[in-house]
């Protein structure tokens, strides 16, 4: 485990090997100090247990991250026009305007 500096800030940084193909990964643990030296260690020692039963966890999160964006696309690609503005209208306008305002954009609507 280590702390990285960058521009950005600094990072806890779990590096090891992967046993398959000899290659460096990295995992990033969290940002310090949001993250503490404590949390940090916990962390670290649940990842090491992983490698350690087989399971590579760079891996795991680029495929669950691949597969959050493979749902996205989903649902992007089923959503139609009046779809977006419905929850548009009902997420936004109905919770952030009054109740005369929001009548209002609804009626408004020039079909």
């Amino acid at each position: 485990m280590r702390l990285e500096a960058s521009a950005c800030g600094k990072s806890w940084i779990y590096r090891y090997r992967n046993s398959e193909d000899g290659r460096v990964r990295q995992f990033k643990i969290g940002a310090w100090p949001e993250v503490s030296v404590s949390a940090a260690i916990v962390a670290w020692e649940g990842l090491r247990e992983r490698r350690a039963s087989g399971i590579d966890p760079a891996f795991e999160k680029k495929k669950a991250r691949a597969a959050g964006r493979a749902e996205n696309v989903l649902k992007a690609s089923v959503a139609t026009v009046r779809v977006v503005c419905s929850q548009y209208l009902e997420e936004h306008v109905m919770a952030k305007r009054k109740p005369k305002g929001a009548e209002e954009a609804f009626a408004g609507g020039g079909d």
